[in-house]
C-alpha cells in the first residue's frame, strides 16, 4: 500500500452511516436563465360583491368555477370570483385551465388519448403536432429510460401547472428522439427551444420559496435538466494537432450542476415529509446497499479497490493502473476479515479524503464489471435486477464528489484522471445504451480521451 494511507484512513472514508453535504444550488441556479410571472388568488371586496350582481350578458359556459359545475348552473366564469358564488357569498375555487382526471398512480390503458385531450384543450396558440408527439413519447417511452420511475405519473400531471416541468419534459424528449432518429433534424431543433424555455423558467422558481404545493415539480424539473448535463460534451474537442481528443473540465457543466442538484434535493426532503410526496421512497432508497448485498451474494470483496486504488494516491503512474485486479472470493477465516463499507458524504477540504471518498464509491461499481471475477460476465448478467440501481450509481456519481476533487480534475491531476478513467470505462460497459441512451456518447469519448491522456502520463516500469 502506498505510504501515508493508513487501514484507518481507508475506513474512516468509508462508512455504514450516510449524512448530508452542505452549501446551496446557487451555482445551480445560475446556470439557469429565466424569469416567470405568477399571479396570486385574492379576497373579493364589498364594491367587487356589488359589481358583481350587475346583470351580465350570457353566454355557454365552458370552464365554469367548481361550484357551479356541482351545481349545474352556467358560470359566467367572472374572476376572481363568478357572480353566482359573490351572490351566495361562497369560496369560489377554480381548477386549473389544462387540468382534467388522470389517474395518479397507474397508467390506464388510454393514457395517450388522456394526453392528447389535456394538450388540445390548452389555450397556447403555439401547441402544434409535434408538442403531442413529444408528450406522448415521454410518457410511453422516455420515462422508462429514467430513474425513480415511480414519479413521472404524478410528473406529468403536474406539467400542466408548472411550465417548466412541461418545457422539460418536451426537451428531454426530444433529446431522446433525436438519438434514436439522429436524421431528423426536427427533434435536435425542438430539443434547444424547450431547454431554452424550461432554463429560462426553472431559473426563477428556484428563486421563489421552496413549498409542499411545488417541490415535486422541482424535483422532477432539476432532474430532467440534469440528464441534460449528462448529455452535454462540448469541453471535448479535437485537439490542436488533430488526432486524439482534448479535455477541459473546468468547462465540463455535469460536475458544475451536481453540488446544486444535490443540495436540492437536501432543501426538499423536509417538505416531502409532511405530505405524500411520491419522491420519498425514491429518495431513501440506498442503490449501493442493493449491489453491495448481490456482491455479498457473488462472494465478491469491493474493498480490494481501495487498496488498488490508494497505492496511485502518492505514487507515480505506471501503466499497471489501466488494468484492474480480479477480486478474489475470500473463505471463511478471510471472509471475517473483510473490509466492509458504504459510502459516508462528509464535507472535507482535505484532497486525500476527497479521493478516497470517490474510490469508495466507485469500488462498488468497478465490482460488477465482467473483468472483476472469473469467467466473462458481469454481476448484471447474473442478475438483471440491478441494472436500475446501477445506472442510479452512475447518473448520481458526480453529485457526491467533493470540491477537492473536482479542482484536480480542473487541474488535470492524473490521480483523478485515473478514477474517471475507470468510472466512463465501467459506464459504457456497465449501462445498456437502449435504456441509458442518455451517457452513452459520454461514456465512449470520455474513456478514450481519458485512455490516452493517462498513456502519456504514465511511466514505463
Amino acid at each position: 500500500m502506498a505510504a501515508g494511507i493508513s487501514n484507518d484512513t481507508l475506513r474512516s472514508s468509508c462508512s455504514s452511516s450516510s449524512s448530508v453535504p452542505h452549501g446551496s444550488f446557487v451555482g445551480f441556479s445560475r446556470l439557469i436563465f429565466a424569469t416567470e410571472d405568477r399571479s396570486a388568488l385574492r379576497e373579493i371586496s364589498d364594491q367587487e360583491a356589488a359589481l358583481s350582481r350587475q346583470k351580465r350578458p350570457h353566454h355557454k359556459s365552458r370552464n365554469g368555477c367548481l361550484s357551479c359545475k356541482r351545481r349545474r348552473v352556467k358560470c359566467d366564469e367572472s374572476t376572481p370570483a363568478c357572480t353566482n358564488c359573490a351572490k351566495r357569498r361562497e369560496n369560489c375555487e377554480w381548477p386549473s385551465r389544462l387540468q382534467r382526471t388522470m389517474p395518479s398512480r397507474s397508467r390506464s390503458p388510454s393514457i395517450e388519448t388522456a394526453i392528447s385531450q389535456r394538450l388540445l384543450d390548452s389555450a397556447n396558440p403555439n401547441l402544434n403536432l409535434l408538442h403531442l408527439k413529444l408528450f406522448h413519447h415521454f410518457a410511453c417511452a422516455t420515462r422508462e429510460t429514467l430513474i425513480f420511475k415511480e414519479v413521472w405519473d404524478e410528473g406529468l400531471q403536474l406539467s400542466f401547472q408548472h411550465e417548466y416541468l412541461m418545457h422539460s419534459i418536451l426537451f428531454l424528449a426530444a433529446r431522446h428522439l433525436s438519438v434514436l432518429v439522429p436524421n431528423d433534424p426536427r427533434y435536435s431543433t425542438a430539443a434547444i427551444a424547450h431547454l431554452s424555455q424550461a432554463s429560462r423558467l426553472y431559473r426563477q422558481a428556484l428563486s421563489e420559496r421552496f413549498t409542499e404545493a411545488n417541490i415535486d415539480a422541482l424535483l422532477c424539473t432539476g432532474i430532467l435538466l440534469y440528464y441534460d448535463a449528462w448529455m452535454n460534451v462540448d469541453f471535448v474537442s479535437m485537439g490542436t494537432d488533430s488526432v486524439g481528443l482534448s479535455l477541459e473540465f473546468a468547462k465540463d457543466h455535469l460536475f458544475t450542476l451536481s453540488p446544486g442538484m444535490s443540495q436540492i434535493f437536501l432543501t426538499a426532503i423536509p417538505l416531502m415529509t409532511r405530505k405524500p410526496s411520491t419522491f420519498i421512497n425514491g429518495v431513501l432508497h440506498q442503490p449501493s446497499r442493493t449491489v453491495q448485498e448481490a456482491l455479498t451474494t457473488f462472494r465478491l470483496d469491493a474493498s480490494q479497490y481501495l487498496y488498488f486504488f490508494a497505492q496511485w494516491y502518492d505514487t507515480a503512474l505506471d501503466h499497471r493502473a489501466l488494468t484492474l485486479p480480479r477480486l478474489s472470493q475470500p473463505g471463511g477465516a478471510d471472509q471475517s476479515r473483510r473490509l466492509t463499507f458504504e459510502y459516508r458524504y462528509e464535507p472535507t477540504d482535505d484532497p486525500l479524503e476527497a479521493y478516497m471518498a470517490v474510490v469508495c464509491r466507485l469500488s462498488n461499481i468497478l465490482a460488477v464489471l465482467p473483468d472483476a471475477r472469473e469467467g466473462s460476465r458481469s454481476l448484471l448478467e447474473d442478475d438483471p435486477s440491478l441494472v436500475d440501481d446501477v445506472s442510479r450509481l452512475f447518473l448520481t456519481f458526480p453529485m457526491l464528489c467533493h470540491a477537492p476533487f473536482i479542482q484536480m480534475l480542473r487541474e488535470r491531476d492524473p490521480r483523478a484522471l485515473l478514477l474517471m478513467y475507470h468510472f466512463y470505462r465501467a459506464a459504457k460497459i456497465l449501462l445498456p445504451e437502449d435504456k441509458c441512451w442518455w451517457a452513452a456518447k459520454r461514456a465512449d469519448l470520455l474513456q478514450r480521451a481519458l485512455k490516452s491522456v493517462l498513456v502519456g502520463e504514465t511511466t514505463e516500469i
